[in-house]
């Protein structure tokens, strides 16, 4: 069987990366990556040039977008969305209200509720210092989580076990994803999934 290479996790110049979308799409290429998906913080504005540059190098992009929201005792929760129409105005009008709130961070379950009205699946993103953790994925479950990322280069064997244990215990699909934001995409690469 031929191996698959995936990132669901990366982000840009447009947010809190290093690199522009189209650099990171053809070093992804160069990799032999079959499919990026490009999930800037708070902005689907890296998408366009990810998209163009993954239909010319015949490599899938997955439109994606990363809200960092926090729960009400101040844990940081990164809901990252997947297969999400950017177009969609209620996710544009919630990333334009963004900039307003006191602390820049809405609740986990609006970044979810909004990811599932522009037609997306939201996970749960780099989870493995969230306490709680159990506590959390529950709640975020009955507001329709979708998914948890449970592949990460800095997760151990201990951890992703852990993490795959509780996708199997709340029915959440497994991503996996590397959370690169820096200036060279090949130091991000963890091998075929």
């Amino acid at each position: 069987m031929d191996a698959y290479k995936v990132d669901y996790h990366i982000y840009t110049t447009h947010s809190i990366g290093q690199m522009r979308p189209l650099d990171i799409v053809k070093q992804a290429s160069e990799l032999e990556y079959d499919v990026v998906s490009i999930t800037d913080r708070n902005t689907t504005d890296g998408l366009p040039e990810a998209e163009i540059a993954g239909e010319a190098l015949n490599i899938k992009i997955v439109p994606g977008i990363e809200i960092l929201s926090e729960t009400d005792d101040g844990t940081e929760i990164e809901i990252l969305g997947y297969n999400i129409d950017r177009e969609h105005e209620a996710l544009k009008e919630f990333l334009k209200m963004l900039p307003s709130m006191g602390n820049g961070k809405p609740k986990p379950e609006d970044a979810i509720d909004v990811i599932r009205k522009a037609g997306g699946t939201p996970v749960l993103g780099n989870p493995k210092d969230i306490t709680d953790l159990d506590m959390i994925l529950g709640a975020l479950k009955k507001q329709k989580l979708g998914g948890l990322e449970c592949f990460r280069p800095d997760l151990n064997e201990e951890d992703t076990m852990r993490l795959v244990e509780y996708a199997e215990k709340y029915h959440l699909h497994m991503t996996k994803g590397s959370g690169f934001s820096g200036n060279d995409y090949s130091i991000a690469s963890f091998g075929a999934f």
